[in-house]
């Protein structure tokens, strides 16, 4: 059985810099000849297709899933009776990568990185057993490796060397 894609999750409030951080990590780990997958997680309903459009249409007309295709970008709509795990969007949707960064998922059991930044939390994040590391501005004793908000290159070390290196 071949081995799972590793997950890891990066979680923190609303304007934390999660975001932010992700798209200066996804550069950094391509520059090193990883793949790349993403998958943000949204707490609003997000409908990436367009009322009137004919994938709507298909939609609205009662399929189960829509799938548009332009030329090489293949893109899907479904829904799902409830709310699917990170696991089973890696395990149905990717492949081909090295590693999927998540963002969000903060309930799951998948490795997490906490994000935040002094000015915008006052929360501490209670301390769980998937919790792996803090990103921050701000210097916090976890029990996790710190690594400074603004150093992407030590985070894409820690990252590297926590689910890629094998």
């Amino acid at each position: 059985m071949a081995e799972k894609i590793p997950i890891v999750t990066f979680i923190g409030k609303s304007n934390s810099g999660k975001t932010t951080l992700l798209v200066k990590i996804i550069p950094e780990l391509k520059k090193r000849g990883y793949r790349i997958a993403t998958i943000k997680h949204s707490h609003h309903n997000v409908n990436i297709d367009k009322k009137g459009k004919d994938s709507w249409k298909h939609k609205e007309a009662g399929s189960e899933t829509v799938i548009l295709m332009s030329g090489k970008t293949v893109s899907m709509v479904r829904e799902y009776e409830e709310e699917p795990q990170v696991e089973f969007i890696r395990d149905r949707f990717i492949d081909s990568v090295d590693i999927v960064l998540a963002e969000g998922f903060k309930w799951t059991d998948v490795p997490k990185i906490w994000v935040f930044r002094k000015e915008n939390s006052s929360t501490i994040i209670r301390k769980d057993e998937s919790l792996i590391a803090v990103v921050s501005d701000d210097e916090t004793d976890l029990g996790v490796p710190w690594i400074h908000i603004d150093d992407i290159s030590k985070v894409a070390d820690f990252v590297e060397e926590k689910f890629l290196k094998r």
